[in-house]
C-alpha cells in the first residue's frame, strides 16, 4: 500500500487500526446493497471477529448498510 507521496504507508506516519487478530480465510462471499437492493459478489482473503475483507469488483459505497453471505465448501 502506497501513501499520495509514493512512500509506502507505514512510512508515511500512517498507523495500523486493526484491534483484531486477522486469520486467513478464502470463501465467496454475496453481498447485498439494503438501500438499493444490487447485489455485489467477491470473494474474502481474511477474517477476523469483527469483520472481514472482501475483494469485489464493484464495491459498495462508503458507508452503505450490506447484508452479507459468505460461502465455503457449500457451506453458508
Amino acid at each position: 500500500m502506497e501513501a499520495d507521496s509514493g512512500k509506502p504507508a507505514k512510512e508515511s506516519g500512517l498507523r495500523e487500526r486493526r484491534y483484531a487478530t486477522r486469520y486467513s480465510f478464502a470463501a465467496d462471499a454475496e453481498m447485498l446493497e439494503l438501500e438499493s437492493s444490487s447485489r455485489v459478489g467477491g470473494v474474502t482473503s481474511d477474517l477476523s471477529p469483527v469483520g472481514c475483507f472482501v475483494c469485489a469488483r464493484r464495491p459498495p459505497k462508503v458507508g452503505a448498510r450490506v447484508r452479507g453471505t459468505l460461502t465455503h465448501n457449500a457451506r453458508k
